[in-house]
Formats: C-alpha cells, sequence, structure tokens
C-alpha cells in the first residue's frame, strides 16, 4: 500500500466516523462554492423540517432557490450517521 491509497483509505474512514455537520454547497458557473446554509428545498428532499435542522445544529439559507443534489446526499448521510 503507498502512500496515496492510505490517504485514501484515512479520508474514507474520517468521512464514515465523523460526527460534524455537512456543508452546504451551491453551483456558481461550473464550480462548487460554498453556501451559507442549505435550501428549504433541500431539507424538504432529505425529509428535515426547517426547526429539525436548528435542532441538529444545520445552517439553513431561507433565501437559496436552488435544490442541489450532492447536499441532498449530504443530509441523507448525515441523517443515517445520527
Amino acid at each position: 500500500m503507498d502512500k496515496q491509497d492510505l490517504r485514501g483509505l484515512l479520508h474514507r474512514l474520517k468521512r464514515r466516523f465523523d460526527r460534524s455537520t455537512p456543508e452546504a454547497l451551491y453551483v456558481y458557473g461550473r464550480r462548487a462554492v460554498p453556501a451559507a446554509g442549505f435550501s428549504m428545498n433541500e431539507l424538504f428532499e432529505a425529509g428535515i423540517s426547517a426547526q429539525e435542522a436548528e435542532l441538529l445544529g444545520l445552517r439553513v439559507d431561507a433565501q437559496r432557490m436552488s435544490s442541489l443534489g450532492t447536499n441532498v446526499e449530504a443530509l441523507r448521510d448525515f441523517l443515517a450517521r445520527r
């Protein structure tokens, strides 16, 4: 196992056991940049209400209207780990 394989393995293990809240992203041009919080649509698709999101420590951006699939997946993974 070389250095790159070990780094990838450690990254996967860290993601699996990490208890921190996920980071919201939005697409700006062709790249994803950090957002102020998750949109209401993303929370709805993941099955979380705004009140539950605040209790879980998730940031909510009520002004954002878009819904990014990676954010929804990150929320679902976060709920599965809890």
